[in-house]
């Protein structure tokens, strides 16, 4: 199967979307309080990233700000995910 890179992800995909997939999936599940300590980016733009790849299917949102990395993200991460089945055609 095809996994992600930089160069190969889906074309609304940013750069930091995999770090915080990962991210998430490390812990099990992650508030954004967390990610905003652990990650080097603003606790906005963390939000938008985490509601688009929870609309997108790889996470999960939860009650209080958390996410949990859904069935499809924890394949993407593992590279059982063409990168073609999550063009979604949306433009953000």
């Amino acid at each position: 199967m095809e996994t992600w890179t930089l160069k190969r992800r889906p074309s609304w995909m940013h750069v930091a979307d995999p770090r915080i997939l990962f991210a998430v999936r490390t812990r099990g599940s992650a508030t954004l309080g967390w990610l905003h300590r652990s990650q080097p980016y603003p606790l906005v733009y963390l939000r938008q990233r985490c509601d688009r790849l929870a609309a997108e299917g790889l996470l999960q949102p939860l009650p209080e700000n958390e996410y949990q990395l859904r069935e499809l993200g924890q394949a993407f991460l593992d590279g059982d995910v063409p990168i073609n089945d999550l063009e979604s055609g949306w433009s953000w």
